[in-house]
């Protein structure tokens, strides 16, 4: 029953060493990956959330919110009205090249990009941070997409809270990925905001290098803002700060200590150490994929199916066994 900062203190100590050196760096990009690794194991690293997707008109393809994994359902409220899931080769067969416009009516998985929107002409891109500290040749952020029709790369240099502006004018709905890039002894501070000039394409909290976002393409074309209640499967973010709670089962938060320093300990000469937390690990994780694991729906059947009268094997009990 720990704070990712109590996780993290447990492991230097296991290690012998103090806040702040590189061995704090390497501990909590561990306990994280173990993390994530026992999230999956027992699919909590899911959790349903509700949000509001307003449509724009000759719009189709719309993208999701940050840490979306998938969609579980989209319904126009205010028509009282399910928005109908279908796939995208039965959308092919269906509409092909479709015009149409209206009202929402189905919808179908689009695929995942690195913007949760994108520019509607050829444009330049302009990044800011939400940070004054997040400024110069340590703060970098690489932008990927096709300029007149080529795929090409480039590097921008941030400048805190003023805009940065890339040298290349990406294509109509071309850009393809973007990624953070961070020099030596650096860390992020602020929350990165991408825009077209006027549209935010994505927005990158510091301790995420590279977004990607769910798209969905909607039949057919909304001509209108519509508001559409989207309920959906989201990713819990990692542990960044010192009061973040783990959410998974209290009662196995030190499977994190555990497995942060069985990785770590070996780089500070601590062999022996790191096999006993490795076999606590191992231990500790069979028992909570035994006890927290989400299982797989079963056919069950009774037992003692009859249509035969059946009597216990025991005295009858009034107003109990009916005979």
């Amino acid at each position: 029953m720990s704070t990712y900062r109590e996780i993290v203190d447990q492991v230097l100590d296991l290690a012998s060493h103090q806040r702040g050196d590189d061995l704090e760096t390497m501990i909590k990009d561990s306990v994280n990956r173990i993390y994530r690794r026992l999230q999956q194991w027992v699919q909590s690293s899911e959790q349903k959330r509700e949000f509001t997707l307003t449509t724009r008109s000759d719009v189709s393809k719309y993208g999701m919110p940050m840490h979306v994994m998938r969609v579980v359902n989209i319904e126009d409220t205010a028509n009282f009205k399910h928005i109908w899931e279908t796939s995208a080769r039965e959308f092919d067969i269906d509409h092909p090249g479709t015009t149409t416009t209206g009202p929402p009516v189905k919808v179908y998985p689009f695929g995942s990009f690195g913007v949760q929107r994108q520019p509607a002409t050829a444009l330049t891109l302009s990044i800011t941070s939400s940070s004054a500290l997040d400024t110069g040749s340590d703060f970098l952020l690489r932008v990927s997409g096709f300029v007149s029709g080529v795929v090409q790369t480039e590097q921008v240099t941030l400048t805190g809270t003023s805009a940065a502006t890339t040298s290349n004018t990406y294509d109509a709905n071309g850009v393809q990925r973007l990624v953070k890039e961070l020099g030596a002894g650096a860390s992020w501070t602020g929350t990165l905001t991408i825009t077209d000039g006027t549209n935010t394409l994505a927005v990158i909290p510091p301790w995420q290098t590279s977004p990607t976002y769910q798209w969905v393409e909607i039949y057919p074309i909304c001509d209108d803002a519509y508001s559409l209640t989207v309920r959906a499967a989201m990713y819990e973010p990692p542990l960044v700060n010192d009061g973040d709670w783990p959410e998974i089962d209290e009662d196995f938060h030190n499977l994190l200590v555990w497995g942060g320093a069985m990785e770590v300990l070996p780089t500070v000469g601590k062999g022996p150490e790191a096999r006993q937390q490795t076999a606590k690990y191992l231990e500790g994780a069979k028992e909570f994929r035994g006890i927290q694991q989400v299982r797989p729906n079963r056919i069950r059947t009774f037992s003692d199916v009859t249509t035969r009268g059946y009597f216990p094997r025991r005295p009858l009990i009034k107003n109990v066994d009916i005979v």
